[in-house]
């Protein structure tokens, strides 16, 4: 029995340091976006910029997530909070940390599953009377020492009396995950 609160007791101290530590680099990561509708201008750049914006608030989102839950978007085993699922990243005397090609499957996952809500379906574009279309997007994400880069094929046509054409965005986020992921296997 006593064993058994010890195992639970590094199980929480473990989750609570990658929490702690996640937390402290994302802290500055947070933007407040404004509710109201915008108006866009037609042209490459705005649209470009417009999309890798939601690429990059869409990792963000999803770096949080894997941060509270031990490196994981859905955890196997697991502690319940009031809003995440916190991994045990020991379990059975086995490291349960993730490795980097998981969480960078698990994060591009998250990306494609919800970079359409960020960009409302494009709905501002589509008030402004811009007619989009586009196919799902597939994202590749890559763990560096300093970052995380993002990249994603996503083929957009948005047309007005021209029509401009994108398939690829990209952006970096400035998150050490590749050393938290080497720390917490240290750890554990």
């Amino acid at each position: 029995m006593g064993q058994k609160k010890a195992q639970i007791t590094l199980f929480i101290l473990i989750g609570l340091v990658i929490l702690f530590l996640v937390l402290l680099l994302l802290y500055g990561l947070r933007k407040e976006q404004p509710e109201e509708q915008l108006e866009l201008q037609f042209d490459r750049a705005t649209i470009n910029n417009f999309i890798v914006d939601c690429l990059k608030d869409t990792s963000e989102k999803g770096l949080v997530i894997i941060g509270k839950q031990g490196g994981y978007l859905d955890p196997k085993s697991y502690i319940t909070s009031e809003k995440y699922k916190i991994a045990y990243l020991y379990d059975l005397k086995t490291s349960k940390v993730p490795s980097k090609k998981a969480v960078e499957v698990d994060l591009a996952g998250y990306i494609d599953e919800n970079m359409l809500i960020c960009l409302k379906n494009f709905a501002d574009f589509e008030r402004q009377g811009w007619r989009v279309t586009y196919e799902a997007p597939k994202s590749t994400v890559q763990l560096n020492e300093r970052d995380i880069t993002v990249t994603q094929q996503f083929l957009v046509s948005v047309q007005k009396e021209t029509a401009l054409t994108f398939d690829e965005f990209s952006t970096s986020v400035p998150v050490r995950m590749l050393y938290l992921l080497n720390i917490t296997n240290e750890i554990v």
